[in-house]
């Protein structure tokens, strides 16, 4: 048991599961909030390191210590990263994924505001519902920019919000104006898988189409 105490305590069996959970968007935690992750880690941690104790005493008899053998550490380690990887592929992504849908369905219900420390952009890039995010980009004079399918972003901790677009750009001569993108916007026949981002301090509208 304090073996057991000393590895979670390191946080360093939860360290990929959370790594990998954070890349897929599924747990995100903002600057502030790192007691928060430091507690996540600490449960993943223990639950990683818990179930590989079980397996590992279940395979060869051997009750995990400090006094074990070298060989028995270096199955441990082994048993460790195996059940690691099936929890973190598999178990805690369906989980998660689970309770967020739940939450999120009972705040919509209750028309409660859904709470999220993704980026309104991280949301519409990260959504697997749709494939394709065409972007037409306008300042607030209602002026265009650019338009495209959008590829790639940067979040605002980094270098600033900053997307890139991929393909060609959807106009050849003549620019979209910002009343027929409106209106496209407006009489689209899929309203819910359309967006309009407003960034006030970069002072630019996007609208967003998604489709597959």
């Amino acid at each position: 048991m304090n073996l057991l105490l000393v590895v979670v305590a390191t946080g360093i069996p939860g360290f990929l599961s959370y790594a990998y959970l954070s890349q897929l968007g599924i747990i995100i935690f903002s600057k502030n909030e790192k007691d928060d992750k430091v507690i996540v880690l600490s449960i993943f941690s223990f639950l990683n390191i818990g179930l590989s104790f079980c397996v590992f005493y279940w395979l060869t008899s051997i009750e995990p210590s400090k006094n074990m053998p070298f060989s028995a550490v270096i199955k441990l380690f082994i048993v460790t990263l195996i059940i690691s990887a099936i929890l973190t592929l598999t178990l805690y992504p369906y989980v998660l994924k689970k309770m967020k849908k739940t939450i999120e369905t009972y705040q919509g219900k209750n028309n409660i505001s859904i709470k999220s420390n993704q980026t309104v952009i991280e949301k519409i890039i990260d959504s697997t519902e749709y494939k394709f995010k065409a972007v037409y980009i306008f300042d607030f004079d209602n002026n265009f920019i650019e338009s495209g399918y959008l590829k790639r972003y940067s979040g605002e901790e980094t270098t600033g919000f900053q997307i890139s677009l991929a393909t060609e750009t959807f106009y050849n001569d003549e620019k979209p104006t910002f009343n027929e993108i409106l209106n496209k916007f407006n009489t689209d026949p899929i309203p819910e898988a359309n967006e309009l981002l407003l960034d006030v301090d970069k002072k630019i509208k996007i609208f967003i189409f998604r489709h597959n």
